[in-house]
């Protein structure tokens, strides 16, 4: 058993149908996450602040998840489209909170890469995400960020949103890149504000209200995080 999570077994022991794990701490613990699957452990809710390769293999072995939250350093990108592309796909059907806020521009990030698979979560009522800066200035039709929206707006359960910028490192003193991710936040609520005035119903009033909630938790919480 893997020396990293040495309380494992005895959860395991006290707890054979565990539902529930939520983890303040990072580490690849492959064994560890191999055993819940050969202990047919098939969590419903997980929280961790990153995404190891075993985890989302385990992750990807079974149906039913109803709760995931990745944090904000979800691990190396290429894992990513490994989650969206394998794990995700499996708790279609259960999935009803998805938070991986990240703010690092890349694969993590929503995106024309996963928006496909993202819209499939019919069970979804929560949904936190980070939006891929690079993305925005693509010359496409239209804006990630209305993309975002008109997808959101689709869902039908989906209840609760927040839009978290990501951006790429490029240099540049703190004060200038602080102003630089003030401005994009105010793209983006504008954006979200936009489209509801285009779009108006108590539906998309309550996305757009829980967005500038919790986005506001996010800026306050982690800023800058990205400089670290």
């Amino acid at each position: 058993m893997d020396t990293q999570f040495p309380w494992l077994p005895q959860v395991m022991q006290q707890s054979p149908n565990l539902e529930v794990l939520r983890l303040p701490f990072a580490r690849e613990g492959g064994d560890a996450w191999e055993a819940l699957g050969l202990n047919g452990v098939r969590l419903k809710e997980l929280s961790v602040p990153h995404a190891p390769q075993s985890l989302l293999r385990y992750l990807a072995s079974y149906s039913g998840l109803e709760r995931v939250v990745i944090g904000t350093s979800s691990g190396r990108d290429d894992r990513a489209p490994f989650f969206w592309e394998s794990v995700l796909p499996r708790h279609a059907e259960s999935l009803k909170g998805l938070v991986c806020p990240s703010y690092s521009a890349g694969p993590w990030c929503f995106g024309r890469h996963n928006i496909t698979l993202i819209s499939d979560l019919r069970q979804l009522d929560t949904l936190e995400i980070g939006i891929d800066l690079d993305e925005r200035w693509v010359q496409h039709e239209k804006d990630i960020v209305e993309l975002f929206m008109e997808m959101a707006s689709e869902m039908p359960l989906l209840r609760k949103i927040a839009i978290i910028v990501a951006l790429q490192p490029q240099g540049g003193c703190r004060n200038y890149l602080a102003r630089l991710q003030d401005s994009i936040d105010s793209h983006v609520d504008k954006t979200v504000d936009s489209f509801g005035a285009a779009h108006p119903s108590p539906a998309i009033a309550h996305l757009i209200k829980t967005h500038h909630q919790r986005s506001k938790v996010y800026r306050q919480r982690h800023p800058l995080e990205w400089l670290r």
